[in-house]
């Protein structure tokens, strides 16, 4: 082969034998004498292990990862597929370009939506993307409503409010009660763990009418 390149990428060749490569140079003078290189193709990298999600919110998912050590960096790609209506997922689509971030956060997500997301790695020396490692998460939903809420002056200046817990508590973090003054319309907001049934808000007027709106919270937002 014949180039005025410094430099020829010479393909077709498998991984594991070593070859040896001659090169000289040519002009119309003449040739040089023949200076050998011994090399072989390098693998593709190891694929990143440990994927686990690092943070997820109402519509996005921040997963991070590791890699084996290596002599050479690694860059590393991130895709994700979506879960369609037949329990099946679409084609991986990429996030971005090739990082070197050891995490990365996809947005735009859909809540109650099962995703598939794979990391892929690649070398210095452009040996191609290792194999791919995957992980599934599905974003969290609003919690259901708490139940029966109702309220009564307990002293002059504070009420009494109660309610039931949702039948199912697993997905609740957090309950969270505005008190709404309608003469000022100044809100308050109080939060209480799950087990919470009864509230006491204080420093009321009794002659002020209020409203209360009381909702079940996570991650993924209120009821």
């Amino acid at each position: 082969v014949f180039t005025a390149e410094p430099r020829f990428n010479v393909t077709g060749l498998q991984l594991g034998p070593v070859y040896t490569f001659f090169v000289r140079s040519r002009s119309f003078g003449g040739e040089s004498a023949y200076t050998a290189i011994t090399g072989s193709p390098a693998s593709p990298p190891t694929p990143p292990y440990n994927l686990k999600v690092l943070a997820s919110t109402a519509d996005s998912v921040t997963i991070g990862w590791s890699v084996l050590p290596s002599l050479d960096p690694y860059t590393f790609l991130l895709s994700f597929a979506e879960e369609n209506e037949d329990g099946d997922f679409g084609f991986l689509e990429p996030v971005g370009q090739l990082s070197a971030e050891r995490q990365r956060t996809v947005t735009g997500l859909k809540q109650g939506i099962s995703y598939t997301l794979a990391v892929q790695s690649q070398g210095l020396h452009e040996s191609g993307l290792s194999s791919t490692a995957t992980l599934s998460h599905r974003l969290a939903s609003p919690p259901p409503p708490p139940r029966n809420l109702s309220m009564a002056f307990h002293r002059a200046r504070s009420l009494v409010a109660e309610w039931q817990e949702p039948a199912d508590t697993s997905a609740v973090e957090y309950y969270k009660l505005r008190v709404l003054d309608k003469t000022t319309l100044a809100p308050v907001e109080l939060f209480f763990p799950p087990g919470t049934t009864i509230a006491q808000p204080q420093d009321l007027s009794a002659c002020n009418t209020y409203d209360l709106v009381l909702s079940s919270c996570n991650v993924a937002g209120c009821s």
